[in-house]
């Protein structure tokens, strides 16, 4: 059995009254994984939510699925080629797997019953939202994605969906595999937003702005 295809079988088996989404307002991270073993926070996503959002007790300290079943506490993070690797799968899974795209709306429709959200989103995770978003009612919700380095197939619809773009000058995947004009533009390669003191400004700026 492929990994990708475990990792799907547990999303499918998790129970929904698990979410970790409690509340009316949520402040949360989504990427495309490098991994399918857990969705634990690494330490620079752990860093850069404490910094930006000063200790503020609203977001969410995992990745999706964000549910109890996911919950790791002792989680291992793969070297840089393995985590590349399974975030191409992750991606290509995003487009055209309906399963995974089902599961994507199960357990990203607790979020978007909130009263506000706020989504940090890297890399692919703007993937996820733009497949996702036409299948989920937000239209009543206060939403606010601020998006590090996308890679979309989709360019989002900000006028439905308020979206911050930030790039980096030296991103070339973002720059070169994504449409959407940037907001910002900062220097940054596609591993170094959440490490920036530039980028972690302006998402707090954001933030208070919401």
């Amino acid at each position: 059995m492929s990994k990708f295809r475990h990792y799907l079988q547990r999303l499918q088996q998790l129970n929904e009254a698990e979410t970790l989404v409690k509340g009316q307002k949520v402040v949360l991270f989504i990427s495309g994984s490098s991994h399918f073993e857990h969705a634990e926070l690494s330490e620079y996503q752990r860093s850069f939510f404490s910094w930006s959002l000063n200790q503020s007790s609203d977001w969410l300290p995992m990745n999706f699925p964000y549910n109890e079943g996911f919950v790791n506490s002792n989680p291992v993070f793969p070297a840089l080629l393995q985590a590349s690797w399974s975030n191409c799968l992750y991606f290509l899974h995003t487009r055209w797997n309906k399963a995974f795209q089902r599961e994507l709306v199960r357990h990203l429709t607790p979020v978007f019953q909130c009263e506000e959200v706020i989504i940090i989103s890297q890399s692919s995770g703007l993937n996820m939202l733009t497949t996702i978003l036409p299948n989920i009612d937000s239209r009543y919700k206060k939403l606010n994605i601020i998006a590090l380095g996308p890679v979309s197939l989709k360019k989002i619809n900000k006028e439905k969906y308020p979206c911050t773009v930030i790039k980096g000058k030296k991103d070339l995947y973002s720059r070169l595999l994504d449409r959407h004009q940037p907001d910002y533009l900062v220097e940054s390669t596609h591993f170094d937003y959440l490490m920036s003191l530039e980028v972690r400004e302006i998402v707090n700026d954001c933030i208070r702005k919401n």
